[in-house]
C-alpha cells in the first residue's frame, strides 16, 4: 500500500493536457502536456493553442482531454498524406526558464510550412511555428521561453535548431 497518496480535497496541483492525433495511415498518437500554467488555461488560450497546432500537423489532430474531453470521431481521411505526415514523424520544441525547468511539445505529421524546403531543419522563421510558439508559452508558467526545436522520426534526423 503506498504510503502518499492523492488529496481531492483541494485544489488541483496541476492541470494535464492531452493531444490525441491519428495520421493518413490509421496509426494514433497521444501526447501529454505537463507543467501549464493552470490559470492560464482559459477556453481562449486552450482554443488558440489547438488551432495553432492543427495548423502545425498533418495528422488528424482530433481531441484534447482537459479533466473533461472535447473530441470528435478520430477519422484517418481527416489527416493528409505526404512527406512526413505520419505520427512518428515530430518537431520537438524545448522551452526552459532560467531556473532549468523544461518543458516539451512535440508537432506530429508536421506541416511542409514547418521545415526549410527540401530539408529537415527547422524553419525560425515559419509563420505556423511561431503561432504555436506563442499559444504554447501563453499556457505555460511565467518565465519560459523556447530554445530549441529539431525535426525527428524516432531521433533519426537533424541536429536541434537553436529559436
Amino acid at each position: 500500500m503506498p504510503s502518499r497518496v492523492p488529496d481531492f480535497t483541494g485544489d488541483p496541483s496541476r492541470d494535464l493536457l492531452s493531444a490525441r492525433y491519428l495520421d493518413h495511415t490509421g496509426d494514433l498518437r497521444s501526447d501529454a502536456l505537463t507543467g501549464l500554467n493552470n490559470a492560464a488555461l482559459t477556453d481562449a488560450a486552450l482554443n488558440t493553442f489547438t488551432a495553432a497546432m492543427g495548423a502545425c500537423t498533418q495528422a488528424d489532430f482530433y481531441g484534447v482531454a482537459k479533466i473533461e474531453e472535447y473530441a470528435v470521431v478520430a477519422d484517418k481521411t481527416d489527416a493528409d498524406a505526404g512527406d512526413r505526415s505520419e505520427v512518428i514523424n515530430n518537431i520537438v520544441v524545448l522551452a526552459k526558464n532560467a531556473a532549468g525547468d523544461s518543458r516539451r511539445l512535440f508537432v506530429p505529421a508536421p506541416v511542409p510550412a514547418c521545415l526549410i524546403e527540401d530539408s529537415d531543419d527547422i524553419d525560425p522563421a515559419s509563420v505556423v511555428l511561431g503561432a504555436l510558439f506563442t499559444a504554447w508559452l501563453a499556457i505555460l508558467p511565467a518565465g519560459f521561453s523556447i530554445t530549441q526545436a529539431r525535426y525527428t522520426s524516432r531521433k533519426q534526423h537533424n541536429s536541434a535548431t537553436k529559436i
